[in-house]
């Protein structure tokens, strides 16, 4: 997949979240997970995948359709969890790469969009 069309493609979901536009913004993010969901082998994959789940919860969670934002944030923290391959020791991280930092700060957001939900 062309990563320029999917950075286009996610910055216009982003817009039109921000323009509280989020019934549009549901499906821009919603044809990017189709889309992405096939091609995850390399971590901008991942995170291009996690970013089109992480704002379709949001949108989602904006027009008021819980349970559909409440799945898309379970998936964009499962690919938080699997792009980190570092770990957790005694409440310390052991952060092998920026990556690594990007995800576990992605895995943060999402676990606290998910506690709010609840």
């Amino acid at each position: 997949m062309d990563y320029t069309e999917v950075k286009k493609q996610l910055g216009e979901g982003w817009k039109l979240h921000r323009s509280k536009n989020n019934d549009k913004a549901v499906q821009v993010f919603k044809q990017l997970v189709s889309q992405l969901e096939a091609n995850t082998n390399s971590t901008q994959d991942l995170m291009h995948l996690l970013d089109a789940n992480y704002g379709l919860g949001l949108a989602q969670r904006a027009i008021g359709d819980r349970d559909a934002a409440v799945k898309a944030f379970e998936a964009a923290l499962a690919l938080a969890e699997r792009g980190y391959s570092g770990h957790l020791h005694e409440g310390h991280s052991n952060i092998k790469t920026t990556d690594d930092d990007r995800f576990l700060m992605l895995k943060r957001m999402v676990t606290q969009r998910l506690a709010e939900m609840k």
